[in-house]
């Protein structure tokens, strides 16, 4: 009875582990550039991103899981994520043109990955 009881219970926390969910915890990253039309670079942008998804969350930022605010080389980085699906999403001022410029994309990563955007392309 109780080496049964103990399978059941290996059988359960190892089911509960292969259950991981989008987010942070892991060894993945995401970085870019956030660029208009891939090449004008957008400095002192906001990026955001949203675990666990394919689609676009929308523009509020509560929708988002976490943000990155770029200074004037425009970079970002995610770090820590767990394999699965993310949401970036873009938003900045493109002073050459005297504009608000957003974009976003999909990200798939996997165990241990490094998913570099450059650029993240963003447009009025």
């Amino acid at each position: 009875m109780k080496i049964r009881l103990l399978l059941i219970l290996l059988l359960f926390t190892a089911g509960l582990s292969s259950c991981t969910k989008e987010g942070k915890g892991g060894s993945s990253s995401i970085s870019g550039i956030i660029k208009r039309n891939g090449v004008y670079i957008i400095p002192n942008s906001v990026v955001y991103i949203k675990y666990g998804t394919t689609e676009w969350p929308g523009e509020d930022p509560q929708y988002y899981d976490d943000s990155y605010a770029t200074g004037p080389e425009a970079t970002f980085e995610f770090n820590e994520l767990k394999k699965g699906d993310y949401y970036i999403y873009a938003t900045g001022f493109d002073v050459t043109g005297g504009f608000a410029v957003n974009g976003g994309m999909v990200v798939n990563l996997g165990r241990k990955a490094h998913k570099e955007l450059d650029p993240l392309i963003v447009n009025n």
